[in-house]
């Protein structure tokens, strides 16, 4: 079975709850998916996500300076990403009720 189109979509939905709670940088994001140990996932994997997201107008990115190295990209929600979000976690929220009944069932 190939989860791959699942993990996508989940981590989109979780990424922009993430950047909603708080401005972020697309690494702190990595970590803390990595910390929570919720799914397999890779730095690239991340910034790819993030890239899309910014792509499609969910969030947008400004740049601040880093005392440590190169400024750094700082994502934030926008208002079309929080209609993304709400409806995300209304699609979440039906289809894992509808599944849920389907794997206890038995």
């Amino acid at each position: 079975m190939n989860l791959t189109n699942i993990r996508r979509g989940c981590l989109e939905g979780c990424i922009l709850e993430m950047i909603r709670k708080e401005p972020t940088h697309s690494y702190h994001i990595y970590m803390q998916l990595k910390n929570q140990g919720v799914l397999k996932i890779t730095p690239q994997s991340v910034y790819t996500i993030t890239s899309r997201l910014e792509a499609k107008g969910l969030v947008k990115s400004t740049y601040v300076y880093s005392s440590i190295g190169p400024n750094r990209k700082l994502l934030s929600i926008c208002e079309k990403g929080d209609q993304e979000l709400v409806l995300f976690k209304e699609l979440w929220q039906e289809t894992t009720e509808h599944i849920n009944a389907i794997l206890q069932a038995g």
